[in-house]
This record gives C-alpha cells, structure tokens and sequence, in this order.
C-alpha cells in the first residue's frame, strides 16, 4: 500500500532474495503530469500483490530504481493467511 502522485515515482520490490522482483508505478494517471514536489493525488493505494508465498518467514526489500527518484514510498504491508481448517481468512496490517 502506498499512496500516488501525479508524477513519476517508482519503488522496487524484492521477495525472499528475487524469487520475486517488481517495479512497483506509483504515478497516478489519471491526472496530468506535472513536476516533483507536490503532495499525494490518492493518499493510499494497494497498488500491487506478491500472490500466494508458502506459509512462513519471508524476506522483503524495497529499493530505488536505476535512474529513478531519490526516495522509495511504501506505506504498509498486508498478509493474509489460513490456519482454520474451513479455509477462513484473516487480513493482518502493519
């Protein structure tokens, strides 16, 4: 989760040493770009989803792109897991 500006800015993802890598777009699109500097056009966003990761520890690290801006954002992190035998799902936030 993150929030979205109305001008280019990218975070990357890794997960458990690149098993999964991705460049997360934080612009927003649905505006015109304009230069750096202003706040936020959408405070927060899911703006992307590993898909489903084997039960256990996990290692993640966000990073600056190549070439990109100066700063990676990521403002939360969501895991949902199972552990009841009906399936249910439970949604944790940090």
């Amino acid at each position: 989760m993150a929030p979205q500006w109305a001008y280019p800015v990218n975070t990357i993802i890794n997960v458990d040493n690149g098993n999964i890598t991705t460049n997360i777009d934080l612009d927003d699109h649905a505006l015109p770009q304009t230069g750096s500097g202003l706040a936020e056009s959408i405070k927060c966003s899911v703006l992307w989803g590993s898909g489903e990761l084997e039960y256990g520890q996990h290692t993640v690290i966000a990073s600056m792109p190549p070439g990109g801006p100066p700063f990676i954002v990521v403002d939360a992190f969501m895991c949902g897991y199972s552990l009841l035998p009906d399936g249910l799902d439970y949604i944790l936030a940090r």
